[in-house]
């Protein structure tokens, strides 16, 4: 090997690649209510194992995370959190057995910039990896939805979103206090173990009464039908449009 490709070699490992100022994922979503799909975890979940080429319909993510079971009615208060599939029964650690993948979730301070440069940083790190990252409180309220790209160094995030509607991706208003990463693929169960476990929840929560703060099940239809006889339940506007 002659001395000037040695230099040649030694300096191009010596020169980092520069980051990247944006990178998208294409093909993701859309998000919209109405169709039919309107667990917003859900979707996202299915959506982002679609963005890193997974062939997983909602329909079946919704049976086998068994949400598609799941009714929570959150106390003593209505709290409209009660349908999100993170809180009470969490559907995220069946859902990952039963697609093969890990997962990791975090929460954000969102008011610590050391915490958000680090999330960022990790968002970043997903999808140029090819992964999107499932996120709450994108655009408008609590919901979940998809990151799919970014812009700026990770300074502009791109998503999908139920509040955010086009063809095109939109840019969050906010950014995240809760982040889901798609971790390795690792072996999955079979489509009739999925089935049978999907049914072991189904019946979990329609027999358990609570999990935490959130009437489950039976329990979570007595809750809701003595809610809806409690006059004081109603006693002002506020309460109503809540």
């Amino acid at each position: 090997m002659s001395l000037a490709l040695v230099l040649v070699t030694a300096l191009s490992a010596a020169v980092e690649e520069p980051p990247r100022a944006g990178n998208v994922i294409e093909g993701v979503g859309p998000m919209e209510w109405g169709k039919g799909r309107g667990n917003t975890w859900v979707n996202a979940y299915a959506l982002s194992l679609q963005g890193a080429g997974e062939d997983v319909t909602y329909d079946t993510a919704m049976g086998y995370s068994g949400a598609a079971f799941r009714l929570h009615f959150h106390q003593p208060d209505w709290c409209p959190s009660s349908p999100d599939a993170t809180v009470g029964y969490t559907h995220a650690e069946p859902a990952a057995k039963a697609f093969g993948y890990s997962a990791s979730a975090h929460i954000v301070d969102t008011k610590d910039e050391d915490a958000v440069a680090a999330a960022r940083a990790q968002i970043v790190a997903s999808i140029d990896a090819g992964r999107p990252v499932r996120a709450i409180d994108l655009v408008k309220i609590p919901d979940w939805g998809v990151i799919v790209g970014y812009r700026d160094s990770g300074e502009t995030l791109l998503v999908r979103d139920y509040h955010a509607q086009g063809e095109e991706y939109a840019e969050a208003a906010k950014f995240p206090w809760i982040v889901e990463f798609i971790g390795e693929r690792g072996d999955a169960p079979s489509p009739l173990d999925n089935t049978l476990r999907s049914i072991e929840i189904a019946i979990e929560m329609a027999t358990r009464e609570r999990y935490g703060t959130y009437a489950s099940g039976f329990a979570a239809y007595d809750a809701w039908i003595a809610g809806l006889t409690d006059d004081a339940l109603y006693a002002d506007a506020e309460t109503l449009t809540h």
